[in-house]
Parts: C-alpha cells; structure tokens; sequence
C-alpha cells in the first residue's frame, strides 16, 4: 500500500515452491510440523486471482526456537 506510516497490510502466504513474484517480502518461518495441512490448503478451489472460494483459516501457529524479541 505504500511506505507511509499505518498503511502496511498483515498477510502472509505459505509458499510451496519458489515465488519469485514475492520480491519485496518477508520470510518469517518455514513449516517444521503439519506439511499435510499445507498440502490440503493448497488443494482448496480458487477464482481466477488466486482467492479461495471458501475462507481458509489457521486456526494456530506455534513459535519453534528463534531468538526472544526478534
């Protein structure tokens, strides 16, 4: 949306190969545990830009290792 201040977006994406199309994003984790629940995700039925027919929601997302406060 911009670099102006209040203006960031808070989506992430779950990449299942190279997405050279994210040049300007983050990596924040990888998947360690549940490659099946991503696998099944990436089956849900999509329009045309990609956008899920029906909402796909995580429902929990664990912190393994990293560094505190980072």
């Amino acid at each position: 949306r911009g670099s102006e201040p209040g203006t960031a977006g808070t989506q992430w994406f779950v990449s299942l190969g190279d997405f050279p199309e994210m040049r300007e994003g983050t990596v924040i984790g990888e998947v360690v545990t549940g490659m099946d629940v991503v696998d099944r995700i990436s089956q849900v039925s999509t329009w045309p830009d990609r956008v899920p027919y029906h909402r796909v929601a995580i429902e929990s997302v664990t912190l393994v290792g990293g560094e505190p406060g980072r």
